[in-house]
């Protein structure tokens, strides 16, 4: 320990903590419902996470020719994408309405918000971002009608189990 550091400058205000956590979890939902837009599309699903054929013909996501071919391949791609649009966009919200749950838990040793605190904060709302995305569409079944297309055909592929 510091010779010059009060540890009684270190507490913890439980009111405050079950404040930042609400935040987090309500930024983590809104932004998670806010991306699922762009991620549950079909023009990002066929064209930039996977590849789909339909009887050996490769869709793109501005096709909307309405085919009740099945598909016959759904190659996943460009891996960690979403994460870095999620990342992305919670530490861009959590900057803009400086938001730093380090520096706000920690009033008397960061009395203002910072920069590292808010990019720390950002990556722990997408966290909870993507834990919410798993909710909606595992437990709840929400999820687009092209990504359950996707999901139909990796279980016929698969035998039953959605790998």
């Amino acid at each position: 320990m510091h010779p010059h550091v009060d540890p009684n400058l270190f507490y913890l205000d439980f009111e405050r903590v079950s404040e930042v956590l609400l935040t987090i979890v309500v930024f983590a939902m809104l932004i998670e419902r806010a991306l699922s837009i762009v991620f549950e599309s079909r023009l990002f699903i066929e064209r930039v996470d996977y590849t789909v054929k339909r009887g050996g013909r490769t869709i793109k996501g501005s096709d909307r020719d309405g085919s009740p071919d099945p598909i016959t391949e759904a190659t996943p791609r460009n891996r960690g994408l979403k994460e870095f649009i999620a990342i992305a966009v919670s530490t861009f919200v959590c900057w803009k309405w400086d938001f730093d749950a380090l520096s706000i838990l920690m009033p008397v040793s960061h009395p203002h918000m910072t920069l590292i605190g808010e990019v720390i904060t950002g990556l722990i709302v997408a966290g909870g971002s993507k834990g919410a995305n798993k909710l909606f569409t595992d437990w709840l079944g929400i999820k687009s009608s092209a990504k359950d297309e996707i999901d139909t055909f990796k279980q016929r592929r698969t035998g039953g189990t959605n790998a």
